[in-house]
């Protein structure tokens, strides 16, 4: 069996690309042929180090692109990704490949996707985000900071200004799905689709071909097992993740504030001086490395998830609970499967303030942290989110959808 696993980005750069290269290795270091497939370089070293075979072509991210006109229309339709990747198509045979999407909107398009079912390959995709369906990929209107219930590309969705920047961008992702779905031919031409969690698998489901099959594979995590962090001896609040309007960042720092709480903001991106503006005392770190990023875990006296819209499957929750930091975090979040409300964890009302400050305060009782820290522990390790299980699930995966192709 021979793969090919297509993401935007070579190097980690959140969630889905973790994934991608995490779930790249693992097959590589089990014996299977492993092409990775990207635009956005620099690779992540240990891609090549593991056997995978890495092809980037040296793109930049369409936000990042100095050549505005030109990001527009790759953005849309990525003719040179198309052709880099019908070229690296011919060394290989539908009939024991597969090609695993992770993520297309960042750079490389869905211009890639109709190359390859064109010349009759399987194909299967994990559903980070909502991209399938939604223009924006979150169902969040940033405008109002609500979940949308509008139907992706109607009268109303196509009305209503919802972006994270302006309304032209929004008639640009409109354009881009619709491109997406008529010539991309995704998601209507593809039959095998994996969910990472329950949650996100129910949203999804009614955009989907009648006829598709969904899977269920859990991300990996890249945690050892150690001895718990004694949550209950520590004060900080952690937050992981962008630093960007839907991922709740604001709130959590406002309320880190009217608390007077240590807090930690381990990522990046556009509102890390807003976040400093509301909290001057709130320390953020940037992006980190692995090594480093758990050495800020083992201060946390709890982990703050508080994004605004439904979000995938958090990783850093994994990796939270499995060194045993109780998580708070949005009751609209897929990642709340993870957490059980007052035994592992707390969930709070969506964007409420309020609720997050009174969630918070019941975790600064060292007993009552200490209690949830222990049974998170023993929850995740009783079932662990490992590469070795991940591998596993996506050997089935792939074995079903190429019995079928047989069939």
């Amino acid at each position: 069996m021979n793969i090919l696993i297509i993401n935007d980005f070579s190097f980690v750069n959140g969630g889905a690309s973790q994934v991608a290269i995490l779930s790249a290795i693992g097959l590589a270091s089990s014996g299977y042929g492993v092409t990775y497939f990207s635009a956005v370089g620099p690779p992540d070293p240990r891609l090549a180090e593991s056997g995978v075979e890495v092809v980037c072509l040296g793109q930049s991210e369409i936000l990042q692109d100095s050549n505005r006109v030109r990001a527009a229309v790759w953005g849309i339709w990525n003719l040179p990704a198309k052709n880099g990747f019908d070229k690296i198509l011919n060394n290989f045979d539908p009939s024991n490949t597969i090609i695993h999407l992770h993520s297309w909107t960042k750079a490389l398009s869905s211009s890639v996707v109709r190359v390859a079912i064109q010349r009759r390959f399987k194909i299967v995709v994990t559903m980070h985000d909502y991209f399938l369906s939604c223009p924006n990929g979150s169902f969040l209107n940033y405008q109002q900071s609500v979940i949308c219930k509008r139907d992706p590309l109607s009268i109303g969705c196509c009305f209503t200004d919802c972006d994270s920047r302006n309304y032209l961008q929004k008639c640009w992702r409109l354009l881009r799905q619709l491109v997406q779905q008529r010539f991309g031919m995704l998601p209507g031409s593809i039959k095998h689709f994996i969910a990472v969690s329950s949650f996100s698998k129910d949203i999804l489901r009614p955009f989907l071909p009648g006829d598709a099959t969904l899977h269920q594979v859990n991300n990996p995590v890249s945690v050892m097992k150690t001895s718990p962090v004694k949550v209950s001896e520590n004060n900080t609040y952690i937050f992981v993740g962008r630093l960007s309007k839907e991922k709740g960042c604001l709130l959590f720092a406002e309320a880190a504030l009217r608390l007077s709480v240590k807090a930690t903001f381990i990522g990046g991106g556009e509102l890390t001086n807003q976040v400093l503006d509301i909290y001057p005392e709130a320390h953020v770190t940037g992006w980190l490395p692995q090594d480093k990023m758990q050495t800020y875990l083992d201060s946390a006296r709890a982990m703050v998830f508080p994004t605004l819209w439904y979000e995938g499957q958090g990783l850093s929750v994994i990796e939270a609970l499995a060194r045993g930091i109780p998580v708070i975090l949005s009751d609209t979040s897929a990642s709340r499967e993870m957490v059980r409300n007052g035994i592992s964890g707390l969930w709070f009302k969506r964007g409420d303030l309020q609720d997050l400050i009174e969630k918070m305060r019941q975790m600064s009782d060292p007993e009552f942290a200490k209690r949830m820290g222990k049974v998170a522990y023993e929850d995740y390790w009783s079932s662990p989110c490992t590469l070795e299980r991940h591998i596993k699930e996506l050997e089935c995966c792939y074995s079903r959808i190429l019995g079928q192709a047989k069939g």
